[in-house]
């Protein structure tokens, strides 16, 4: 389902504040509407907008424009005013505090004790251009580009590192004087330098230290006590996403980096009690000095007035609320810490080192927060040999788009090692019917193949797609969190050979041209366990309302 809105006047917990339209549903369910206010929202069409608009009962009136020209049209009637563009569209959708615009639906992020959070890819929080990044937390701390950041289109902002800075007036209170709290912060750098400020008010004097920073290699959290004190791991490097997390619990200083699929930490008990208290300005990708600018690109920036869990941190990474236990492959389009839209040959697993490479013009879609466009020509994704962790019991998940435009096609989706003994192909077969039938390929070790069928989904809309195998050979399928109500037990349990190559959307060794995948891939899984009925439910929930 969509994200889920509400109109009120005062405070609303727990959920994204975007003026007096409150955003529910990215992490904490807030039905049913008879007892929390909340109304369902709808997903912008692609390549168009959902516009928001407060009314005196019943939810927000709801206006989907189709394109840059509709959405220009649509204020332009609604206030008699010309409209130059659609960045003047979005300005006059910021200035009002009861109507919202939006292009992509909200990741889930946690917002349990959320003070603030920016996240310039999404409309309300910048709105394409101006000085101002609007705070999506519950104390509405709206930060000042000072000097000219620069807006990418692919969802970030970006600054110069010689003046550039975006400061929050008056906001020391959300961290200063204060025994559980979390910064976090998703940056890339463009080039090192010493004591470059991420995220928190730094003053650069012993006593008056207190957030992240980028020093050389080393992303550090500066936790003063009477002295300078920090903890840091070395994890920076120029041109590498990062998600930085600092926690602090009144007694432990943490430091938390996650990079190129691997996470790395340091802690100290140096400091204890509040934090404390000085007079500074809190700044993003800034320092109240001026020769510590920053020189780089931030995505996303939040707040907490309390200590994250670790299963909150890992929701936060992976921008929605999975299990995690056992996942030994996560790729996803719309994180930009597996897929960065400008540098378009490679994905990074989320859990691993393993990368992927996006071979003969895989293109990207950014619509449904992003996604892998396949042509069915000869467009796949190459992972080389991994797999060593399957044996033979495993969960493969996919959020997918089959394109049925052609009858009789084989889509290649997930190959698993297929044509070498003990490996395993899924297949999507479409017909030009409106649907696709799900086929696993298995090949024996002693070289027979054995294909079941696993029950059909539609084609043409975006469905969440599981194949799981239990520990018995009893082999399912799940569309959108449902079980097809088919399933097959292999007579002798097939264990999968290790550290064969993975591809989606084609099988390098099975070599067949007409085969390869049509449609889009936005998220691809490999658990190391058979996931409950339960789990499987999670998973689906936890990114359905990117999808509808």
């Amino acid at each position: 389902m969509p994200n889920i809105l509400k109109h009120s006047e005062t405070a609303v917990a727990k959920a994204l504040k975007m003026g007096d339209l409150y955003m529910g549903g990215t992490d904490v369910d807030k039905g049913p509407t008879s007892s929390t206010g909340f109304h369902n929202g709808i997903n912008p069409p692609s390549g168009g907008y959902t516009v928001y608009m407060n009314k005196a009962s019943g939810g927000p009136s709801i206006v989907c424009p189709a394109n840059d020209a509709e959405l220009i049209a649509f204020p332009q009637k609604l206030t008699g005013e010309s409209m130059a563009d659609v960045n003047a569209c979005f300005a006059y959708f910021a200035g009002e505090s009861d109507k919202m615009v939006m292009h992509n639906p909200m990741y889930t992020v946690v917002t349990d004790s959320l003070v603030a959070y920016f996240s310039p890819s999404a409309i309300p929080s910048y709105p394409r251009s101006g000085t101002t990044l609007y705070d999506l937390g519950s104390e509405g701390h709206n930060g000042t580009i000072v000097n000219g950041g620069t807006f990418n289109s692919n969802g970030w902002l970006n600054l110069d590192g010689v003046d550039d800075e975006i400061t929050l007036s008056g906001a020391t209170s959300l961290i200063q004087q204060k025994t559980a709290i979390t910064l976090c912060i998703l940056f890339r750098m463009e080039t090192l330098g010493s004591l470059k400020g991420l995220l928190g008010t730094s003053n650069y004097g012993c006593t008056k230290n207190l957030g992240l920073v980028a020093s050389n290699a080393s992303l550090q959290f500066y936790n003063d006590t009477t002295t300078c004190m920090n903890t840091s791991t070395s994890i920076v490097e120029t041109g590498k996403w990062i998600y930085a997390v600092g926690t602090y619990d009144g007694t432990t200083t943490k430091i938390r980096g996650f990079k190129e699929g691997v996470m790395q930490s340091n802690q100290t008990d140096t400091k204890s009690g509040a934090t404390n208290s000085f007079t500074s300005e809190f700044q993003i990708l800034g320092a109240n000095h001026s020769g510590f600018f920053t020189d780089g690109d931030v995505a996303r920036a939040s707040v907490y007035q309390k200590v994250l869990t670790e299963a909150e941190i890992l929701q936060n990474y992976h921008q929605a609320a999975i299990v995690t236990d056992n996942l030994e492959l996560a790729v996803n389009a719309g994180n930009l810490m597996s897929y960065t839209p400008d540098e378009t040959s490679t994905t990074q697993d989320l859990v691993s080192s393993n990368t992927g490479t996006l071979t003969n013009g895989v293109d990207f879609s950014n619509a449904n927060a992003g996604g892998w466009d396949f042509d069915g020509v000869d467009d796949y994704i190459t992972f080389g040999t991994i797999g060593s962790f399957l044996s033979t019991e495993f969960t493969f998940e996919l959020w997918l788009n089959v394109t049925d435009s052609v009858g009789s096609k084989e889509n290649y989706t997930f190959n698993y090692g297929y044509n070498s003994n003990s490996s395993l192909l899924l297949v999507c077969n479409t017909s030009g019917t409106g649907n696709a039938a799900i086929a696993p390929y298995y090949r024996s070790s002693g070289g027979g193949v054995t294909g079941y069928g696993l029950g059909n989904f539609n084609t043409d809309e975006i469905v969440h797609l599981i194949i799981r195998r239990d520990s018995n050979g009893l082999n399912t399928a799940f569309v959108n969190g449902v079980s097809t109500g088919v399933s097959f037990s292999e007579s002798t349990t097939t264990t999968l050979a290790s550290s064969l190559n993975v591809q989606l959307g084609w099988a390098i060794p099975r070599n067949k041209a007409g085969a390869y995948f049509k449609g889009k891939i936005y998220q691809f899984k490999i658990y190391d366990t058979a996931l409950t009925d339960n789990q499987v439910s999670k998973n689906y929930n936890a990114n359905k309302n990117l999808y509808n």
